[in-house]
């Protein structure tokens, strides 16, 4: 793996530290010895997950990885896409309305319920 890489975001999930980057996921395990973040050698890639990856948020013990091809969910260490098409920037809770998210994709927004992550409400491009 290169030594120089473009991250975008990054978050905890469980005892890993997973990074989206500009060549796909990639994670290291953290502990309490961990001190320094190590060469990007020491990284693992996570599997099917070679594109862009834009951004990174948790939904209970759900991650939520939005990237050029839309968005997907990573629970445990399995990643299943949910919706495809458009690529994703960034999905964010509506504080307002507990239990549905917004996406930004490259074509417009979309709207997202926990248990069903596929309504289309918009068609312009806008990115938050």
């Amino acid at each position: 793996m290169e030594d120089s890489i473009g991250v975008y975001a990054s978050c905890m999930y469980g005892n890993k530290m997973i990074f989206a980057t500009h060549k796909g996921l990639l994670e290291i395990q953290v502990d309490s010895t961990l001190t320094h973040l190590p060469s990007v050698s020491n990284f693992n890639r996570i599997n099917g997950t070679a594109d862009i990856n834009w951004n990174l948020n948790q939904v209970n013990h759900t991650m939520v990885i939005a990237h050029s091809k839309g968005f997907s969910q990573m629970q445990g260490d399995e990643i299943a896409p949910f919706y495809e098409g458009d690529g994703g920037w960034l999905v964010k809770e509506l504080t307002v309305k507990p239990g549905y998210w917004i996406g930004g994709t490259y074509s417009g927004l979309v709207l997202f319920t926990r248990s069903e992550w596929t309504i289309k409400i918009y068609q312009d491009n806008y990115r938050f």
